[in-house]
C-alpha cells in the first residue's frame, strides 16, 4: 500500500494511517503530535527525510535525544517550559478512550 505522493510526502491523513499500520494502534490520542514533531519544516507534510530522522529518534536515539522528544511531545503551546495547563492536557488526552 502506498502512503505518500513521490516527491511529495504525508499529510495528516495518511500519517495517521501509516502510524496505525506501523503501530497497530488505531486513533491515538499523540498522533498528530507526532505528525507535528516529525514536520519540522511545518510545510504540512512529513517527507521521507523527516519520517526517517523521527522514527530514528524514537526507535534508537540516545537518552538525551528521546527525552527532548518527549519534552517536545508535552510542550503544547512551544513555550519550551512545561506548565501545569500542558501537563494537565497531556493527561487529559492520555486517559480518553
Amino acid at each position: 500500500m502506498s502512503y505518500a505522493e513521490l516527491g511529495r510526502g504525508l499529510s495528516i491523513t495518511t500519517f495517521r494511517k501509516f502510524m496505525t499500520a506501523i503501530f497497530n494502534i488505531d486513533s491515538h490520542p499523540f498522533t498528530d503530535d507526532f505528525f507535528l514533531y516529525f514536520d519540522s519544516n511545518r510545510d504540512g507534510l512529513v517527507d521521507f527525510y523527516e519520517m526517517v530522522v523521527g522514527m530514528n529518534i524514537i526507535e534508537k536515539g540516545s537518552f538525551e535525544e528521546k527525552c527532548q522528544f518527549a519534552f517536545t511531545m508535552y510542550d503544547l503551546s512551544e513555550a519550551e517550559v512545561l506548565d501545569t495547563v500542558s501537563i494537565r492536557e497531556v493527561l487529559r488526552r492520555s486517559y480518553v478512550s
